[in-house]
Parts: C-alpha cells; sequence; structure tokens
C-alpha cells in the first residue's frame, strides 16, 4: 500500500509539472485507448454472431466485413496512439533536461564541490 501511494504521489507531481498541450494530448490518448478497448473487445461477439448466422445457413459476408473493418480501425488507433505517445514523452524528456540542467547551472560551484561524487 505505501508503493501504491508513493507511486501516486509521484504521478500527481509529474501530471502537475506538465504543459497544458501535454495534459491535453494525454487525456486524448486515454479516450483513443477507452475506444480501442471498446472495440477490441466487441471483435469475439461479432465472431459469435458470425458463427451462429453462418450454423443457421445465413449468408455471413456482411459481418465478416464489419470484423475486418473494426479490426483494421483498431490497429490504427494503435498506431497514432503509439505516435502520440512517444511525441509527448520526448517532449516531455526534453523539458525535465532543461530544467534540470537549468538548476545545475544556477547551483554554487562551492556547494558542488563539496559534495560527493561517484
Amino acid at each position: 500500500m505505501k508503493d501504491f501511494l508513493n507511486i501516486l504521489k509521484n504521478g500527481v507531481w509529474i501530471w502537475s509539472q506538465l504543459k497544458h498541450s501535454h495534459k491535453t494530448t494525454l487525456s486524448f490518448v486515454t479516450l483513443l485507448i477507452v475506444v480501442g478497448s471498446l472495440i477490441t473487445s466487441y471483435i469475439p461477439r461479432l465472431t459469435g454472431k458470425m458463427v451462429d448466422v453462418i450454423y443457421n445457413n445465413e449468408s455471413a459476408y456482411g459481418l465478416i466485413f464489419t470484423i475486418g473493418l473494426l479490426g483494421i480501425f483498431s490497429l490504427a488507433l494503435e498506431v497514432v496512439r503509439r505516435y502520440w505517445i512517444e511525441n509527448v514523452a520526448t517532449k516531455m524528456q526534453k523539458d525535465f533536461l532543461v530544467k534540470s540542467f537549468a538548476h545545475i547551472i544556477q547551483l554554487d560551484l562551492h556547494w558542488l564541490h563539496g559534495q560527493r561524487v561517484g
């Protein structure tokens, strides 16, 4: 429980340090994850329905087409989600490095000399 609270505390801190555009993108990516999960969970239901249709000697071409389209759409959402996550993560890493180096540059050299290295 203590580890979970620590992770939650760090997550809240990181979220507070993000730019508004990063927060917006990550929120939209969360929505994409939900939509992708819904699509992925609906495909097995359609497959079961297709089996029932074939069992009743009816045409299942429409269902096959729908399953194929949903599968392709799900994969496309996955590609977009990964692109946006990588893009935001790279920008966040750059921002945090710039802030860290700006802070280190402003430190007193005598203080740095007294610190242990290695």
